[in-house]
């Protein structure tokens, strides 16, 4: 099977050390809107393998990035927000990796009982958010399209967030007026830390979860609270997206839930939601629209003979 990467110079990630960092983006736009910061010319080298032999693709000039700093006040704990021009992001699949890399068998088994065994594939730890910030402009959250510049618009599905992604599309919409909260699950969630509150920081849960062998039911619930958090419907601080933990009470049924159609809604608020004011954190998934334009638009000669979920094609 054929595997497909984005070639690009070290960036850091969140929770990385480091101010600056250079990105490779893959899509250049000399300007993306006259109230909007200008993204310069920039370079993509897309590394596609086919049968042993690596195909190369430039795009113009690369462009450095800088990051800044935040500290959150969990134990000296830092959280980098990612900066470039006003996008901002608090998520990052790198929590994601680092737990997968901790899970033992027993833990794997429980994720992939629940739908969510395609996280195991996921290897990217790094969003270039040069190329994000050019997407997230270029994608049109009332048509839930991507516009791009001499290219038809191209409608973005829920089939689409299961080849990317490999998560669940089932029957069940994630939707709070079919759900009531399960207060018993609630309190029983909180127990868990020290603080018993849901205001539970991502990298607090993410240690938690590294640090526990359970491969119960609260374990199963952690886990999509993480991947909800920090690949989905993220915050503006450095806090898990809680909300979540109202669907989860039957955890049996987490595999039914339609959470290609949560992704897509959850993109399309993000997108209104961020411009409004541009200097918020942009909420929604960065990583599922870049897996999407690369293998959609970059990489399209080797579609055919891809592997899918496209996510496990990617490991940089």
């Amino acid at each position: 099977m054929s595997r497909e990467s984005i070639e690009k110079e070290p960036t850091a990630d969140v929770g990385s050390s480091g101010a600056t960092a250079d990105v490779v983006s893959a899509r250049p736009a000399a300007n993306v809107g006259s109230a909007r910061p200008g993204v310069g010319s920039s370079e993509v080298l897309v590394g596609t393998k086919v049968k042993g032999k690596k195909v190369e693709k430039g795009l113009k000039e690369k462009q450095k990035i800088k990051l800044e700093e935040t500290k959150s006040s969990n134990e000296g704990e830092d959280l980098k927000s990612h900066v470039y021009g006003t996008l901002h992001s608090r998520m990052s699949p790198s929590s994601i990796v680092q737990v997968i890399e901790k899970c033992s068998e027993n833990q794997l088994k429980a994720i992939r009982a629940i739908g969510f065994g395609s996280m195991e594939f996921l290897k990217v730890t790094q969003l270039p958010l040069q190329l994000g910030l050019w997407l997230v402009h270029h994608f049109d959250a009332n048509t839930c399209s991507l516009n791009i510049s001499d290219s038809e618009p191209f409608c973005i599905t829920e089939e689409h967030v299961h080849q990317v992604l490999g998560l669940p599309m089932g029957g069940i919409v994630i939707d709070k007026n079919n759900f009531s909260r399960d207060k018993k699950v609630i309190q029983q969630w909180k127990k868990q830390f020290k603080s018993n509150s849901l205001s539970i920081k991502i990298g607090e849960l993410k240690e938690f979860l590294k640090e526990h062998n359970s491969a119960g039911l609260m374990f199963k619930r952690n886990f999509v609270v993480l991947c909800v958090s920090t690949l989905m419907d993220g915050k503006q601080n450095v806090n898990i997206n809680y909300d979540i933990l109202t669907f989860l009470s039957d955890v049996d049924k987490i595999k039914d839930l339609n959470w290609c159609k949560y992704i897509l809604d959850s993109l399309m608020k993000a997108k209104l939601f961020w411009e409004e004011r541009q200097t918020r954190s942009f909420p929604g998934s960065l990583l599922f629209l870049m897996l999407l334009y690369v293998d959609q638009f970059v990489i399209k000669e080797v579609r055919a003979k891809r592997e899918t979920p496209v996510l496990k094609g990617h490991n940089h």
